[in-house]
Parts: C-alpha cells; structure tokens; sequence
C-alpha cells in the first residue's frame, strides 16, 4: 500500500500557496482596476455549490435532535446544508454590488458541509467501527463540487480530464447517501409513530424509547437494522472518495515535484498485513497512552513524530524497545523540528502570537524564534527557485537535517541547515538538563513501552498506520 510522507504534504501546501500569491500578484497588477474581474464570482460559486434537495420530513414527522440518534444528527445537518445553499443563491439573486455579503454566504456553506461530513464520520464508525477512515475533509469535497459543475482546479486545470469522473462518482455516489439517510429517518419515525400508538401507556412507551436510544448509545453492539440498511450505500461512497482523495492528492504532488514525484511514494514493508490491521494496531497504541501525559502542544507531536520515524526508518524499532538513549535524545528534536513544519497547524508556532510554549520549552521562546527565522529563509529559496527540482531538493535537506538530529553530527551541511541544527538541538536538549527532566523521560518511557509492544522482533520492518490518519485526528 503506498503513502506519503507527510512532510511531502507540508511541501505541496508550501508550494501552491506560492503560486496562489503569485497568481494574485500578477493578476492584480493587470486588473487593478477593473470593477468587473470577478463578476462571475457568485453565479459560479451557486452553481459549483448549489445541491440536489428533496422534500424533507413534515412538521410533527421530523425526527427529535438527539446526540443519541444519528439519524436526527444527519437529518438536520442536511437541512442545515441545504438551508445555507439557499441562503446562498438568495443573496447572489439580490444583485447587491458588495461581495462581502456572498463571501459570508459562501463560507457559510463551507462550514455547513463540514458539519455534514463531521456527522457522516460519525455514523461511519458506528455503522462500519472495524475500518478506520480518517476525517472527511470538506475541501475534498468542494473540489468535486468544482470539477462536478465542468469548472476547473487552479493549478490543475491539466488533469481536468483525468479527476473528473472520479469527482462525478463521487458526486453521485453522495446524492444517493443522502437520499438513502432521508428514507431510513422516515422509515424510524413511522416506526416510532406506530409504536407510540399501540402502546398508550406513557411509562411503557418511555420505555421503549429508552430502549431505541440505547441501540445508539452502546457502540459495543452491532448496528440496528435501520442503520444497517445504509452499509452499501456508505460502502460505496468511502470508495469513491478514498479513490478521488488519492488521485487529487498525486496531481498536486506531481504539480509540484514534476516527474520525479513517483520516488517520494513510500511502499509498505509488508504487503501481507491488512491496512486495517496496522490501522488497529496504531489506534490501539493511541488508546492505551496515558491521556494526561500527551496533552500539551509539544507531548502530543511525541507519538506522531515517532511514527513517522519508524516508517522512514529514522529510528529503528529496536532502538524504542531497547530504551536506547539515543531516542530520549532525538524524539524531542524530531519533534521539535515537527512542530514548526508538518505539524504546524497543531502547534501554531509559525503564527506571530502563538500561545505560550509548554513547560518543557517554556525558556526556549528566543530558539523558537531563531529556528522558525532560519526556516523562513530556507523555505524562501524553495519557493523562489523556478527549477523544477527545487521541492526535490528541499525534501532531501529536511531529511538530512532529520538524520543530523538522530545521529547529532551535521558535518559538511551550509550554514542555514547548520544554524537550525545548532537551535533545535540547544533547544530540545534542554529539556533533558532541565528540572522536569525526569518527567519528561517518564512521558517517553511510556510513549516508548507502548510502541514497543506493539512490535514484535517478526514485525520490526513493518509500518503501523497511515500517519495522515493521526493528524486528522488531533486536528479536528
């Protein structure tokens, strides 16, 4: 099964932000005063985002809003979705001259459909809980939605022809999700009808109802037959987005990286093992970690900084299991160098008024600095560089910079990598000479005791889970 690894993502996002700068840049020059270089802005955003709608329950009919129903939890998210899209196409039919108005309104509907696919999530884990499937991100959804409507992706406009099927499939597939949902919530509220009139006696109805909402509740019993109904149809759905996801996802990367884009592809180890196995294996290691120990916004890179390690062959498994010194010493500067790139979004440490660091790091704050300082200049070249083997080039310095941390040698390296080791270095080795070092190596003893069950002498060239999976996760 072949993955990324996600500093190639971090280097994708680098990379067309660019690019969407510089596109703004040049065509703002151009059309600066133009009043009209946006006027088919709203007509194109109501038609990629406007959804088919159905007629919705009758008054007296609707499903009652519990978090113990998801079946009501889904029925109004799609009102709710709709709703906006309506709002949406009311505000453009307006013909009102200040776009802010309609900015609003579409980002309204942005934030609907993720409510949507937050709740469809949850309904997959209780329909399908043996197959892990990571957060629906909307902005997948919304580039179906552009390429659905025969509008094209900016800086894919090349693979129109090549993702747009798999968008329409996609698409599709959802519009019969969503008309299956509204089918079993009508078919649970007629049943619920009946019930309440066969049996008028108030304490054994609120019984029965009780009994209806435990169904929900207990995620440890097989799912009811209404919710049942809807496993090939959400089956079905999962298959198109995994397979529009990962297409999307390796044009942008060949976008960036040009032709050389196929060696960034990690294969797995050992093909023999079910992804649903490792997916399992990774969750449980997760769950068994003390919650209270990975918490803050340094702890909480430590597991997701590991795994990476492991798969990139970083750090070996033996090394975790054996407690090698060498991992209490290169985890924190894994981590660190981590949490001002890849894992970024979960630290905030690139934005100018980030929270406090963590007590661990909490007199680090000039490093911190210096390290986000030197990057900024190393990222610059990348992004300033119009060889196409610049992105190529820059993953291999992040690595070698990652290497140089494990091994604590950054011998021949230019001063701007050098200067980063030399900070991340001072910074995370300061923790270990710090008066919560012993804490600290209590949170790793036990981030390294339950890595290091996990893996067995027969599984130590094994992967364990798509890393992508976890920082969903801690994202949402």
């Amino acid at each position: 099964m072949p993955q990324l690894d996600p500093f190639i993502i971090y280097t994708v996002k680098l990379a067309m932000d660019y690019k969407s700068l510089e596109q703004y840049k040049s065509t703002n020059m151009i059309e600066t005063n133009n009043e009209n270089s946006n006027i088919l802005y709203p007509e194109a955003m109501s038609r990629i985002m406007t959804i088919k709608t159905w007629s919705h329950l009758n008054e007296g009919h609707t499903p009652k809003l519990s978090k113990d129903n998801i079946l009501s939890l889904l029925y109004y998210a799609d009102k709710q979705w709709v709703k906006s899209t309506i709002d949406l196409n009311k505000m453009i039919d307006k013909n009102n001259q200040d776009t802010h108005p309609v900015e609003d309104a579409v980002e309204h509907v942005h934030r609907q459909q993720q409510i949507y696919f937050d709740t469809l999530h949850l309904l997959h884990n209780i329909v399908l809980p043996n197959k892990t499937q990571p957060r629906f991100n909307e902005p997948i959804w919304f580039a179906a939605q552009v390429l659905h409507s025969q509008c094209q992706i900016r800086h894919l406009e090349s693979f129109t022809d090549q993702l747009y099927p798999l968008a329409s499939y996609l698409y599709e597939s959802l519009d019969n999700l969503r008309v299956k949902i509204l089918c079993v919530v009508q078919q649970q509220q007629h049943e619920l009808s009946h019930l309440s009139k066969k049996n008028k006696n108030e304490s054994l109805f609120r019984s029965i109802m009780s009994s209806i909402s435990n169904i929900y509740k207990n995620k440890d019993t097989n799912p009811s037959q209404l919710l049942s109904i809807l496993t090939p149809h959400l089956t079905v759905f999962l298959r198109h987005w995994i397979r529009f996801e990962k297409a999307l996802y390796e044009c942008y990367v060949q976008t960036v990286f040009g032709k050389r884009h196929r060696c960034l592809i990690v294969e797995r180890n050992n093909p023999k093992q079910s992804i649903s196995h490792r997916e399992m294996q990774f969750n449980k290691i997760q769950n068994n970690l003390p919650a209270q120990l990975f918490h803050d916004t340094f702890t909480q890179l430590l597991p997701l900084t590991l795994e990476r390690a492991i798969n990139l062959n970083i750090i070996s498994v033996g090394v975790i299991q054996s407690l090698d010194p060498i991992g209490f010493v290169a985890i924190p500067r894994l981590a660190i160098l981590a949490g001002v790139t890849w894992l970024s979004h979960l630290t905030g440490w690139r934005r100018i008024n980030h929270d406090t660091l963590p007590i661990w790091l909490s007199s680090q704050q000039d490093h911190l600095i210096k390290i986000i300082h030197s990057l900024n200049q190393l990222e610059s070249i990348l992004l300033q560089t119009p060889s196409e083997d610049a992105p190529h080039t820059f993953v291999k310095t992040y690595h070698s910079l990652e290497q140089a941390l494990v091994s604590g040698r950054s011998d021949g390296s230019p001063d701007l990598e050098k200067d980063i080791f030399i900070y991340i270095c001072t910074m995370a080795d300061s923790i270990l000479t710090s008066i919560h070092a012993q804490s600290f190596n209590v949170v790793l003893w036990h981030l390294f005791k339950h890595f290091g069950l996990q893996f067995d002498n027969d599984m130590e060239e094994e992967d364990a889970v798509l890393i992508e999976e976890c920082i969903m996760r801690l994202s949402i």
